[in-house]
């Protein structure tokens, strides 16, 4: 016989975005660390990233606003090359063309709310203090 249960889960309640700009300093200098040891990355190259750095620096003189969208494929390894991009590259483009950009160079995000199911809980605590907001895929999401 066989011993496989079907049953309802509750709904996935929201949770809201907390920024904490201390978590994200954590963050930032633990990332290359985690790139290295945990995902065995030896380096990671990037192109055209003066264009970003030129949008930022933009973005902080008031002049302009944007909007970074990507289609990925589902993997996590997506959210640490985004976060090496920003916190990393895009600076590093800034200082090679001669200006600096405000701290933090940064991004809210929207991130599946089913992700810590399958992720870790860990993923529901440090993804809203990085600046993510859930949202529920396939349905109306207030």
């Amino acid at each position: 016989m066989s011993s496989v249960r079907n049953k309802v889960q509750p709904a996935l309640e929201f949770i809201p975005p907390a920024f904490n700009p201390t978590v994200l300093r954590v963050t930032q200098w633990l990332l290359p660390l985690w790139l290295k040891y945990k995902m065995g990355c030896a380096s990671i190259e990037t192109e055209n990233v003066e264009v970003l750095a030129d949008l930022y620096r933009q973005f902080d003189l008031g002049q302009t606003r944007f909007l970074i969208a990507f289609r990925h494929p589902n993997s996590p390894n997506d959210a640490f090359c985004m976060a090496h991009l920003l916190w990393q590259a895009v600076p590093q483009a800034a200082k090679d063309r001669g200006f600096t950009l405000k701290y933090p160079v940064h991004s809210y995000f929207i991130y599946d709310r089913g992700i810590p199911i399958w992720a870790d809980d860990w993923i529901s605590w440090i993804s809203p203090r990085l600046g993510g907001s859930s949202m529920q895929r396939g349905k109306l999401d207030r």
